[in-house]
């Protein structure tokens, strides 16, 4: 035995193996530490991460409640309960889990931009952008010409609707309509009106979508273009590989 030397740490060697991205040797390491006995919460925890990285969520689940027994791993594994959620198409129990994971400070920022997506994902979205700036070039002028480059400020508002009436799965309309004001150079005001028909499916391991948009753009007060878009795009996943492809055509017409 001492000629071997000292015997490996299965739960060193299961967290080198999970920051190497080998979720599955990590997990044996990981089992090798209690046997068939019940994990304890830390090892619990980095098993239904492993599980989740594996896309095993039915097994990843009761592995990350056991965690959040554990008031040292509860924002960790509510995180990730938050995820499993979030990807079996439960919105609002997603984000109430991202919101409960805010308490630690070391997970707080990532919490609460994913509990503003899982927000995001609902039957029915409205969200409101309100912007402003100062352009130093607003009409592009080169160094050197004449007339010289005119500066401006400038807001913007956005307001968009989406309604998916079966989830995340099935059709879907949006609606966005937007307005970027110049405060004195009014020829350079623009604003933007789209609508878009559209169905899509969402499982674990594959996406599929197709959209019909079409839009209008006026600039100074006056109808610039209007534009049809056609969209389809497949993304088929397994494990930590995803294979996407995209078609897109884009028909404009200029006044």
């Amino acid at each position: 035995l001492c000629a071997k030397g000292p015997r490996p740490d299965p739960f060193a060697e299961g967290v080198a193996r999970m920051e190497a991205g080998d979720p599955g040797g990590a997990l044996r390491s990981f089992r090798a530490t209690d046997g068939d006995a019940a994990p304890p919460p830390a090892v619990a925890l980095l098993e239904g991460i492993c599980r989740y990285d594996l896309g095993e969520d039915a097994a990843a689940e009761p592995l990350l409640r056991a965690a959040e027994a554990s008031a040292a791993h509860r924002d960790t594994a509510r995180l990730y309960l938050g995820l499993l959620r979030l990807r079996a198409g439960d919105a609002s129990e997603a984000a109430a889990l991202f919101d409960a994971a805010r308490n630690g400070p070391a997970l707080a920022g990532v919490a609460r931009e994913m509990g503003r997506l899982a927000r995001r994902d609902g039957r029915l979205v409205l969200s409101l952008l309100a912007e402003s700036g100062w352009d130093s070039n607003v009409t592009l002028a080169p160094d050197g010409a004449q007339p010289p480059a005119e500066s401006d400020g400038a807001f913007g508002l956005t307001a968009e609707a989406l309604w998916r009436p079966r989830g995340r799965s099935g059709p879907y309309v949006r609606a966005t309509a937007g307005l970027s004001e110049q405060l004195s150079l009014d020829d350079y005001d623009v604003s933007a009106l789209d609508g878009a028909l559209g169905w899509q499916l969402r499982l674990p391991s594959l996406a599929l979508a197709a959209e019909y948009d079409v839009g209008a753009r006026t600039l100074g007060g006056r109808r610039h273009f209007t534009a049809q878009r056609l969209l389809a795009s497949a993304v088929l996943s397994r494990g930590r590989t995803a294979l996407s492809a995209t078609y897109a055509a884009l028909f404009e017409d200029y006044v």
